[in-house]
């Protein structure tokens, strides 16, 4: 669960820079631009995570904006605040407030630039994915080679491939979210992890 977690967030923190290879430069720059646009108004879409097998992980709705992330997986929401993170079960109420830099691996969280893409990124060709025009680019990182399918309207991808065989796909893009939408409900009982490490 929590490395599918941190996977999701490294795909969500795609965001604003990437390194750049010579032919896929254009390619990045143009998305970045998009990207930068939509996280200023908020962007919300259907996320589905599937494994090897085809099997569902994960099923939901993301919300990006700005350098706040919020995930809702049936019972459970995850949101990333700035520096904090909380998972909070909508069931019992409670939630748990952790540290987002430690839980996600990012050093620096002001914005959704903090994830690059590798080096290696090539760009492959123009293509249609999810219904939507995209350009395929591919990359390898820690040795898992990745297909990323960046939208040229959004600029965000609609369909992460790696080659251990999870996909993620990122579908019904709409534009315009709320502040409150990174927001505990009232009476929420919090339990501070940071205390207990």
């Amino acid at each position: 669960m929590k490395r599918t977690l941190l996977f999701l967030f490294a795909v969500i923190l795609i965001g604003a820079q990437f390194a750049y290879t010579d032919d896929g430069r254009n390619i990045f720059s143009s998305a970045s631009q998009k990207v930068e646009k939509n996280l200023h108004k908020g962007i919300f879409y259907d996320m589905t995570v599937t494994d090897k097998n085809g099997k569902i992980v994960q099923k939901g709705v993301a919300y990006n904006k700005n350098n706040k992330v919020r995930m809702d997986f049936g019972d459970l929401i995850t949101i990333v605040n700035g520096d904090d993170m909380y998972l909070y079960n909508v069931v019992n109420k409670s939630a748990m407030k952790m540290s987002a830099q430690k839980e996600t691996g990012q050093n620096k969280l002001e914005s959704f630039d903090s994830f690059k893409v590798p080096d290696n990124s090539v760009f492959i060709k123009k293509t249609t994915k999810n219904g939507y025009p995209c350009n395929l680019v591919k990359a390898e990182e820690d040795g898992i080679k990745m297909d990323y399918y960046l939208t040229e309207e959004f600029g965000f991808p609609t369909c992460v491939k790696t080659s251990d065989g999870n996909e993620i796909n990122m579908t019904n893009f709409k534009i315009g979210v709320t502040d409150d939408k990174f927001k505990l409900p009232p009476g929420v009982k919090i339990t501070d992890m940071n205390n207990f490490m």
